[in-house]
């Protein structure tokens, strides 16, 4: 057999290259990856081109190593996380080489995860406006990051923080929580649900976020709310108080103030009478005590009788009324304040040489603070007020007056649907004092007895009632034509006023008497 030179070459050729492959080394045909994903069941074999000296988990509680031999390590994955494997070679024991291990939560509980995710807002969300997105997350459990992510991740866009804030600017009547929210603190767990969609109110967008932050989930809230939020509280506040006073009392002096009969408590008081007493007696003082100060004073004065008499008597009947019916508008979950009214300054003792001013609020308030239920009613706490100085509360504390208030006010909490109304605050009260001073056993003698006593009652009666109807309301629109309470009324003409005793004339329909300002304050942008 014959072989050529040409051949021999060949063949030399191709056993040096053999045998130059095998003395390669092994990594050219298995290279360390730097990282390697597995779930938490999973299993998966690393080979090394080198053979191993020591190899260790960082976190044992996410995966684990077993030595399949020199060469090659079995890595399991036990929880969800992120941790590393540290691996050193046997020609360089000084030299350490680190792998990153992302272990996966388990598929099925995802599947699990998902489906538990759709059944509670197919419940919460039946009009299918509202998705989620689920996604993976690596973090360590046990440290702080997590713990920022729950506190961050878990809010609701357009509220500060997590934790409720109390407001330090005004009193909060209610807060949202009040609207059905859970109150579970969540742990970020490893998935993160992205929250995506329309509902109608932000009682419903907050239940959500809290039933599925329960799940042990970071929630990523972007529901958008679809419905309105501006609320308009009309209070109606009605009161009507009579009065039917009554008072009598008869007085009896001589001319020459020898005896008299007065009633108690009058023998120093005098009043001034229509009468020309000096006719009657001469050097007779125009002047006698009288039972009742307010009362009609009926002097007698028989003709040429020695006796003096003053007959008092009063019956009246007082009415006064209070209307007043404010209005106001306020986001839903805010609290809104309306005054009407002023303030009082009230003198406050602070030591014996020392006193200060404080002053004391008056007119008519209203505050309130609604919230939007998920079946669209309006709840809300509302604390109307009306209050006025009223003379006869105060009290004179040497040379200061200080003043008294009439307050008809109420607080509560109500729920009803936009444009219903409830009648949070009713009163009727009936009043009667009475009083009879007289002398015993003559005050009790057939006729003559009414010279010996004076008699007096008061009766009052008063009703009150607070009306409330909230509804919803919108922005008004750009641009259109918003007419004031007395922007169309104008003072009438010098001719008008003097002739035909005009004093304010209305001008045409879209005419104010506001003028335009002839300034521009800043520059219009286009």
């Amino acid at each position: 057999m014959r072989i050529s030179k040409q051949g021999l070459t060949r063949k030399a050729f191709i056993g040096a290259f053999s045998l130059a492959v095998l003395a390669m080394p092994s990594s050219v045909y298995a290279v360390l990856a730097k990282v390697y994903n597995l779930t938490e069941t999973d299993s998966t074999i690393i080979k090394f081109d080198k053979a191993l000296k020591r190899a260790l988990i960082a976190n044992p509680e996410l995966a684990t190593a077993k030595v399949l031999n020199s060469r090659e390590l079995l890595i399991t994955g036990k929880g969800a996380g992120r941790t590393q494997l540290i691996v050193t070679y046997r020609d360089k024991p000084n030299t350490d080489h680190q792998v990153v291990l992302n272990v996966s939560p388990d598929q099925s509980r995802r599947e699990e995860i998902t489906s538990t995710l759709k059944t509670l807002l197919a419940d919460l969300n039946p009009q299918g406006t509202v998705k989620f997105d689920l996604k993976n997350i690596w973090v360590n459990s046990e440290g702080a990051v997590r713990r920022q992510i729950d506190e961050i991740g878990n809010q609701i866009d357009g509220e500060g923080t997590a934790k409720t804030e109390k407001r330090k600017d005004k009193q909060i009547l209610q807060t949202e929580t009040a609207s059905g929210e859970l109150e579970i603190q969540p742990l970020a767990g490893n998935y993160m649900v992205l929250l995506k969609g329309t509902v109608p109110n932000k009682a419903q967008k907050k239940r959500i976020h809290s039933v599925v932050s329960a799940l042990g989930l970071s929630v990523v809230n972007m529901i958008n709310i679809t419905g309105p939020q501006q609320i308009k509280l009309s209070v109606r506040v009605a009161e009507v108080v009579k009065g039917n006073p009554f008072r009598s009392g008869i007085a009896l002096r001589d001319k020459k103030d020898q005896f008299g009969i007065f009633p108690p408590g009058n023998l120093g008081t005098t009043a001034s009478f229509l009468l020309n007493v000096d006719q009657v007696a001469a050097g007779t003082a125009a002047s006698m005590s009288f039972p009742h100060s307010d009362g009609f004073q009926i002097g007698v004065n028989p003709t040429g009788g020695d006796l003096f008499g003053v007959l008092s008597i009063l019956e009246g009947n007082n009415l006064a009324r209070v209307l007043a019916k404010p209005e106001l508008i306020v986001q839903s979950g805010e609290t809104a304040d309306f005054l009407v009214g002023g303030e009082v300054p009230i003198p406050v003792a602070q030591n014996e040489n020392t006193i200060t001013i404080e002053y004391k609020e008056f007119g008519i308030r209203l505050r309130f603070s609604p919230i939007i239920t998920e079946s669209g009613q309006i709840q809300m706490t509302v604390a109307p007020e009306v209050s006025n100085i009223d003379a006869t509360a105060g009290y004179q504390l040497g040379t200061i007056q200080v003043p008294g208030f009439r307050s008809r006010k109420t607080n509560t909490t109500i729920t009803m649907a936009a444009g219903q109304s409830f009648v949070i605050g009713g009163l009727i009260q009936d009043n009667l004092r009475s009083s009879v001073s007289r002398v015993p056993f003559l005050s009790e003698i057939p006729i003559i007895g009414t010279l010996f006593r004076s008699t007096s009652y008061e009766k009052d009666q008063s009703e009150l009632a607070i009306l409330v109807t909230p509804t919803f309301v919108e922005p008004i629109e750009k641009g259109a034509k918003i007419t004031l309470p007395g922007e169309n009324l104008v003072r009438a003409s010098i001719s008008d006023g003097f002739w035909n005793g005009k004093i304010a004339e209305l001008l045409p329909e879209g005419q104010s008497a506001l003028p335009e300002l002839s300034v521009k304050i800043g520059l219009e942008t286009p």
